[in-house]
């Protein structure tokens, strides 16, 4: 029951956003607030295509904003679309190169296409952001060990598991691989 009152919700949210953006360029921001808003509902509520469909009519209106840019990105990586999620992170932190935090998403992005390359120095960026956050030192990581750079993994995973000894089993599997090898 509860599902059906949500989607209904979301449904409701979709229809007043659409009707908003058919109007926001002759009443001005208020209705296109409201899209975006219902993209933001729509995104923590999990219903990712209503999302990408806001923040997709959003974007339309603003082209440049960044936190919808940035919130489009995310919902493209959690829908499977890595190279539209790429190309969009990229879009944000050319506009803005001072959101290191979207770095994170950028490299989760990279990572999930295998391009560990690029995926690196994100997490470096990161890392200026959120410090020592154990995600990002562990994707970090990751990233080095899928490039073969088995020093700089070990390095990483250390850090990692000296400040976060219960991170997980993958942390301290893939540190007894970078050791073996």
């Amino acid at each position: 029951m509860r599902k059906i009152i949500c989607a209904g919700a979301v449904s409701i949210l979709l229809l007043i956003g659409f009707v908003g953006l058919a109007s926001a360029q002759t009443a001005g921001s208020g209705e296109l607030n409201m899209v975006y808003d219902a993209g933001l509902t729509a995104f923590n509520q999990g219903y990712l295509q209503t999302a990408q469909a806001h923040f997709e009519q959003y974007l339309k209106y603003q082209p440049g904003n960044t936190a919808a840019l940035s919130y489009l990105g995310i919902t493209y990586y959690k829908l499977g679309s890595f190279e539209a999620a790429v190309k969009t992170l990229r879009e944000v932190l050319r506009i803005d190169p001072t959101k290191l935090e979207v770095n994170y998403d950028l490299g989760l992005a990279c990572m999930a296409q295998a391009d560990y390359r690029n995926a690196l120095p994100c997490f470096e960026a990161a890392k200026k952001y959120f410090g020592d956050n154990p995600d990002v030192l562990y994707n970090k990581a990751m990233a080095h060990y899928n490039l073969g750079q088995l020093d700089e993994t070990i390095q990483e995973l250390e850090v990692l598991i000296k400040k976060n000894p219960n991170y997980g089993y993958s942390a301290h599997y893939i540190l007894a691989q970078a050791y073996f090898y």
